[in-house]
């Protein structure tokens, strides 16, 4: 029988700008005056529809809020009974704060064979298959603290239609949310790109390591800027590099960084600029 074992895995996420995408769909029903019709009051219905919608897609790891919990099935061994409701009960420690907009999940599959065994998996860590992840949104944002605990489930109920019926709900202390989805109707919304991490993972400055790999760096708080010319072979790699003769030694040519060209022509702006005060 193959594949011989399956797990599946949900952990909870945090996208905003996923949040902000959907949610603004609904926009249309919030006109309290369109041909003289007031819609407003269908904002709600029509949002629900919305978060009815599985989100087919891909995301960088760092968007996970906590680690993940797996549910198993032995394809040999099990019966086909326990396929036909899944409930898979979740406490997570969460890692960060921020806000949980709701559970992703992706699953593994074993071919165990009689002298190997090969896995494939859908986990975002791993090569993209053609069956992406899925990520299913909460009513609304649940707002944590890096180590409180949330607890939920998720309950998947098969339906006539080949598919699932979908229920998540997640609780910290008296706050819940929760969401009924129809697995049979995703959104499919990946878009063949590589996927970047979300803005705000970096526990250093970007554009200082940047400028100095480059071999320029601005001082923000005195407002003077130190450049170096810098061999492309350890400067600053994919730009054009600008290459002029050295005054000192005519016959030798220096190879400038395309950031450090910018700096000298800011540099020698701000001199003009002064200048002109003058």
């Amino acid at each position: 029988m193959f594949p011989s074992r399956g797990e599946l895995h949900i952990a909870l996420f945090n996208d905003e700008a996923l949040y902000i995408e959907q949610t603004s769909k609904a926009n249309f029903w919030c006109q309290e005056s369109f041909h003289g019709v007031n819609l407003s009051s269908l904002r709600p219905q029509a949002l629900a529809e919305i978060f009815k919608q599985p989100i087919v897609d891909t995301w960088h790891v760092n968007c996970l809020m906590s680690g993940s919990v797996k549910w198993t099935i032995d394809f040999e061994k099990d019966p086909e009974s326990l396929l036909h409701k899944i409930h898979v009960p979740f406490e997570f420690q969460v890692a960060k704060a921020g806000h949980i907009h709701g559970i992703a999940s992706w699953f593994d599959v074993a071919f165990i064979g009689s002298t190997e065994t090969v896995w494939l998996s859908t986990a975002p860590t791993e090569p993209l298959t053609h069956w992406y992840q899925v990520r299913c949104l909460f009513d609304r944002p649940l707002m944590v603290y890096g180590g409180q605990i949330v607890r939920g489930a998720i309950r998947m109920l098969a339906n006539e239609r080949q598919s699932y019926d979908v229920e998540i709900w997640a609780e910290l202390g008296h706050t819940r949310v929760s969401n009924t989805l129809d697995l049979k109707n995703p959104l499919f919304r990946y878009t063949g790109t590589a996927v970047l991490p979300p803005a705000g993972c970096a526990n250093d400055s970007p554009s200082d390591a940047l400028l100095q790999n480059a071999g320029m760096l601005s001082n923000l708080t005195t407002g003077q800027m130190d450049y170096t010319v810098h061999n492309m072979i350890n400067g600053f790699a994919g730009g054009y590099c600008s290459t002029h003769t050295n005054a000192s030694n005519p016959g030798a040519s220096v190879v400038e960084s395309p950031i450090a060209v910018a700096a000298q022509m800011v540099h020698t702006q701000d001199v003009n600029r002064d200048i002109f005060r003058i």
